[in-house]
């Protein structure tokens, strides 16, 4: 049930300083009453280095995504994250990620 609450976003910011450069971010929500922990995130096939430690019950944490691959729109890049978490349970779970939205890796 836990898992199910766990909300995974993924969002974007313009530069003000450079017209085109856009900052990817993975938010990762927990809105359930325990906290998840060994956080962990693939993005593109590759591990996302900043995402790691837990996540409290009703907290969001943010971390900085990679660029999208050249191939790749805004749109679609939370296509290409995992996110690999621990339930209150001791249950490891994995969300996300190119098979669950049908893309072709």
């Amino acid at each position: 049930m836990q898992a199910s609450m766990i909300e995974i976003r993924h969002s974007s910011t313009g530069s003000p300083l450079h017209d085109g450069w856009v900052t990817h971010r993975l938010d990762i929500l927990n809105p359930s009453n325990q906290p998840v922990t060994d956080l962990s995130a693939t993005c593109y096939g590759e591990t996302v280095a900043d995402v790691s430690g837990s996540l409290n019950s009703g907290s969001t944490r943010s971390f900085p995504l990679p660029p999208p691959e050249s191939d790749v729109p805004a749109y679609m890049v939370l296509q290409y994250v995992t996110v690999f978490f621990t339930d209150a349970a001791g249950m490891r779970w994995r969300r996300g990620g190119p098979e669950a939205f049908g893309v072709a890796s």
